[in-house]
């Protein structure tokens, strides 16, 4: 069970973080299709960061998904890039977003909802990540 667990985990981490790759390009780039639900006041001030900010939300996509990516090859550097595109994720949701962007205005409800039920998530996943290598060197020790 703890196997099936972890794989369901790991291939979700890297799913999810790889979305918001695909998430980001959409966005910025004004795919109509993707964007036809969002509300298009939020697609512009999005589209508007400030280049420090959107370079910011790629990193945080590229952390994760390099995280998720050594999660499935079992690596001990998985936790750190998942903790860290969390952290960065929180920083610029809370630091930029929501405390110099007007982002309650903008995001609106769902939007603030959304976003921090993604962050828990990220903490979840790096939590799991955590374990699951600690878990992994406390076998390789007792195997000695």
């Amino acid at each position: 069970m703890k196997t099936t667990i972890f794989w369901v985990m790991s291939i979700f981490t890297l799913f999810f973080w790889a979305y918001g790759g695909v998430d980001m390009f959409f966005t910025l780039t004004g795919n109509e299709a993707y964007l036809k639900d969002f509300p298009p006041q939020m697609i512009v001030w999005i589209q508007e960061f400030p280049v420090w900010r959107k370079m910011l939300w790629g990193f945080t996509v590229l952390l994760g998904t390099l995280g998720g990516v050594m999660l499935l090859m079992k690596r001990a550097q998985a936790p750190a890039l998942l903790w860290g595109a969390t952290m960065v994720a929180l920083f610029a949701f809370v630091g930029h977003d929501i405390l110099m962007a007007e982002g309650v205005k903008n995001y609106g409800h769902a939007g603030i909802i959304t976003a921090s039920v993604m962050i828990a998530l990220g903490f979840v996943m790096a939590l799991h990540a955590s374990m699951a290598i600690a878990a992994k060197s406390r076998n390789r020790q007792v195997k000695r």
